[in-house]
Parts: C-alpha cells; sequence; structure tokens
C-alpha cells in the first residue's frame, strides 16, 4: 500500500463498478476517452435507443446529427450538445445521452514500487490509485516527486501534499498512455516528540526544519520552541548536534538523514525534585487527608525565588509519616545537604527558617521506619518492618508462619489498643502500624476453656492477658 510517513493508507479497491459509477455521476469533468461506451436514446412516437463508441480519432457517430469530433470535449459538454441539438432539429418526447461504460486502457508504472509494469485503469482513476495497483511504494520510493509523462511532457507531482494539504491537482486523473515514474527519494528526516504526528518523512529539496515540522501536523501546545534539537551526519560520516530555536527553523534546510527532536518545555525546563512523606496535594486545613504510605517523588518546574515552604504548601506539608528533622535540600549545584526540620518550618511558617531553592535542588523529606507486629499462633511472633504493597499472609510468613493444628487461617484480626478486633483474610493489604493476631482454631479454644474450669471469667481474663501480652510485645519490638 502506498504510505505517507511510514503508516500505510487504505484506499478503495478501483476494479468496483459501482465506485466507478459513482465517480462518473460525481464529476462534471469526465474527459471523453476513446473506447468509451455510451447509448443515445430519443422518443418520438416510438423509443430509438442506439449504442455508441468512441473511436481512437475522437470521432462519434451520432443519430440525427452525423460525425461530431468530440476530442478535448467533457462528457457533460457533449451531453447538452446532443440534446440541444437534436431537439432544435425535430421536435422529440423526450432525449438523452448517456454514458454505459467508461473506457479501459494500459499505463505503465515504474521506478520504486513493488510491482512495476502495465496497469489497466480508467479515466476516473487517478494516479494514486495507479501506486495502489503496483501494491504501494518501496522503501525509499519518492511520493513527493512522482514523474508522470503525458505526450511528452512530464508533470512532477506531491503526494504529499495532497493527502497532507488537500491538493487535489497533485492526484492527476489518467489518460491512455501515460507512464509514471517512482523515483527514489532524495530527502528522508525523522521527527520525534511534541509534534502532532512523530514520524519519517520525506522532504523537497528547499525545505526547512520548519516545513519538517509542518509536514509532522505542527508543534503541541508543550513543545518547547527554544530548544529544537537536530542530529545530522557530516561529510566526514560523524554527528554534529544542531540546536535551533522554532524561529531559526524556518532558514534552515533539511538534510538527508536529519533526526529532529521537539522536547517538553518541561524536560528543558529547570526544575525541583520533591521526594518524600508528603500528602502530594494542598490541604485546607479543615478537612482530615489520607495518609499515604508510600513517599511520592514528583519533579516540579522551578520558579525564580521559589522557596521551600512553598514547595510544601504545594504538596500538603508533611505527614504523620514523616522524619521530619532528618529532612534535608540537597543543592545539585554544590553537592550541600542542607538539614531542615520541615514540620518547625510548616508550623511555624517563619522566613527565618525558610530556605530559597535554586534550581535542580532535590527537597526531601524521609519517611519514619515504620513497623507490622505479628501475634497468636505463629511460630516467631514479632515486628517487622513495613514493606508497601504488601499483604497479610507477607508477614505471617515473616513471622514463620501459622503453628500447625493451633493458629486458624479463617480467624485472622486487626487488633486496636483497646483489644478490639476487625477481620482480615490472607489477601488484605497491610498499612504501616497493623497489628495482626492469628488466632487460635476453634478445638484449641475449646481446650482453652476447659482448662480455666470456668467459661465467662475465663474467657475475659484470658482477653484481658491476650491484649496486654501483644503491647508488652510491641514496647519490646519498637
Amino acid at each position: 500500500m502506498p504510505a505517507f510517513g511510514n503508516q500505510p493508507i487504505l484506499t478503495t479497491k478501483i476494479d468496483s463498478e459501482k465506485v466507478i459509477a459513482q465517480k462518473i455521476l460525481g464529476t462534471t469533468k469526465y474527459k471523453l476517452t476513446p473506447g468509451d461506451s455510451y447509448k443515445i436514446i430519443v422518443q418520438v412516437r416510438e423509443t430509438i435507443t442506439q449504442p455508441l463508441i468512441l473511436d481512437e480519432n475522437y470521432l462519434l457517430e451520432i443519430p440525427f446529427l452525423g460525425t461530431v469530433d468530440v476530442r478535448g470535449m467533457y462528457f457533460s459538454e457533449l451531453r447538452q450538445l446532443i440534446i440541444k441539438r437534436i431537439k432544435a432539429k425535430m421536435v422529440v418526447d423526450f432525449v438523452d445521452f448517456v454514458l454505459v461504460a467508461p473506457a479501459l486502457f494500459d499505463i505503465f508504472i515504474y521506478g520504486g514500487v513493488e510491482n512495476p509494469g502495465i496497469a489497466t485503469v480508467t479515466p476516473v482513476n487517478t494516479l494514486w490509485e495507479a501506486i495502489v495497483l503496483a501494491k504501494g511504494f518501496k522503501k525509499g520510493g519518492s511520493y513527493r516527486q512522482i514523474a508522470l509523462e503525458r505526450g511528452g511532457e512530464t508533470f512532477v507531482c506531491d503526494l504529499g501534499k495532497y493527502i497532507g494539504e488537500g491538493d487535489l491537482s497533485q492526484n492527476m486523473l489518467l489518460e491512455p498512455g501515460d507512464r509514471i515514474y517512482i523515483p527514489h527519494a532524495e530527502i528522508m528526516a525523522k521527527i520525534d516528540g511534541n509534534v502532532l504526528y512523530p514520524d519519517t518523512y520525506e522532504l523537497v529539496p528547499g525545505e526547512t526544519m520548519a516545513d519538517l515540522i509542518r509536514i509532522a501536523g505542527g508543534l503541541r501546545p508543550d513543545a518547547d520552541r527554544k530548544h529544537i534539537k537536530v542530529v545530522r551526519m557530516t561529510e566526514s560520516r560523524s554527528f554534529t548536534m544542531i540546536d535551533l530555536t522554532y524561529e531559526a527553523a524556518e532558514t534552515v534546510a533539511v538534510q538527508n538523514g536529519d533526526q529532529m527532536k521537539v522536547a517538553s518545555f518541561h524536560e528543558n525546563s529547570d526544575m525541583i525534585l520533591v521526594e518524600g512523606a508528603l500528602y502530594g496535594r494542598p490541604t485546607s486545613g479543615t478537612e482530615p487527608q489520607p495518609i499515604t504510605p508510600k513517599p511520592i517523588v514528583i519533579n516540579v518546574p522551578y520558579i525564580p525565588e521559589m522557596t521551600l515552604l512553598e514547595v510544601l504548601e504545594e504538596f500538603g506539608g508533611p505527614t504523620p509519616l514523616a522524619d521530619a528533622e532528618k529532612s534535608l535540600v540537597i543543592r545539585k549545584r554544590t553537592g550541600e545537604k542542607i538539614p531542615v526540620d520541615v514540620r518547625r518550618l510548616w508550623e511555624s511558617r517563619s522566613d527565618n527558617l525558610d530556605i530559597l531553592l535554586e534550581p535542580r535542588d532535590h527537597v526531601y523529606v524521609p519517611m519514619v521506619a515504620t513497623k507490622v507486629v505479628v501475634a497468636g499462633k505463629v511460630n516467631t511472633p514479632g515486628a517487622f518492618p513495613y514493606v508497601t504493597d504488601s499483604i497479610v499472609s507477607d508477614y505471617i510468613m515473616m513471622a514463620g508462619g501459622i503453628i500447625p493444628e493451633e493458629g486458624d487461617a479463617n480467624r485472622i484480626f486487626l487488633l486496636d489498643t483497646k483489644g478490639k478486633k476487625a477481620p482480615l483474610t490472607l489477601e488484605s493489604e497491610v498499612e504501616p502500624g497493623y497489628l495482626i493476631y492469628v488466632d487460635q482454631t476453634a478445638w484449641e479454644y475449646t481446650k482453652y476453656t476447659l482448662d480455666q474450669i470456668t467459661v465467662v471469667i475465663g474467657f475475659a481474663a484470658a482477653s484481658l492477658a491476650l491484649v496486654l501480652s501483644i503491647y508488652d510485645l510491641i514496647d519490646v519490638f519498637y
């Protein structure tokens, strides 16, 4: 298939009779061609229908009018002429002149196409459709400098303008004897980044870097117009880098093999890296905010005179998980690590504690080392480091697994400081500070109750002892 850039473009099969008929009916400039089949219909007392075929000399033998030379005429012109002359010559009830079938003729297409040779077409077929018949362009075949040879004259057709700009004159209708030559493209250049249609395109000699951008659909809204980079191969087969503004691109001609990159202005802006235990969004101060257990990592554009407090305000300030006293501003320019207590700064809003930021600074607010406690019928109860995206079964495995025949995987609970339980499953997600308790099996619970003799008093005492023992364990591990 023919292609624009590197993308194939499908087109309707040209041998469809329905499509050919629709084209003929839809055009006012169907040029009469030797081999056309017509019929004339005249009704006086009876209806007379006469088939006609246009010969190679463009002479047409028309009933009631004789021989007419129609060379250079369009079908609509001839139809009006015939109807007008017959009505002027005789009284008729009805007269019409109809194109039954367009002529078929051969053209020759060669050069950079997949299937060069002779193709049979009609006068309503175009240059584009001839290339479809030839199975499309070969790699490197030119679609912008196609030579159409006709009657000793050569027309240079640019299908890039036909597709990209809607210039219908570049997609010429075919005529008998046409020869189509597809040369090798002189200039192929690639464009990536913030344009509408990044791809590899053909350009013609004299076109500029700005033309390449226009062919690719133009710049996106966030394109950096001041830093457009071009990689170009030199005559010594080495590469050189050209840095252009969009305005300068109008004056720099494209060379074969050029590779352009249009970056986003965010990529080329001076940035501030913000990382750590911050909310990630501004807070109103009146509504509770969800605390994310994961540190945020965000690049923000640097603005002159930007301060650390302004960055904290943009991201809601430190969360309760922030190890605020160990916060740093890491200065890329000097490598200096500037300590700062972000919670004290956040709460006081003091100018004396604030820091004026520089481009490429790294604002780092570390998180406290959070843990998860696992207790109950596990082999090695204890407190374990919190790991993001972990589930209950992960921590039970850290605790050596459930004790066989004693612990019950269907009786796992989240305990709070008052001993209240909420059910968990092995697949439940875990948050920092969770206290996971694996309860005993029903049989173990029954044996325990019998051993204690009394049910009510024994269970209450056991529950209280359980909670106290778990929080004694937490104190030990923390």
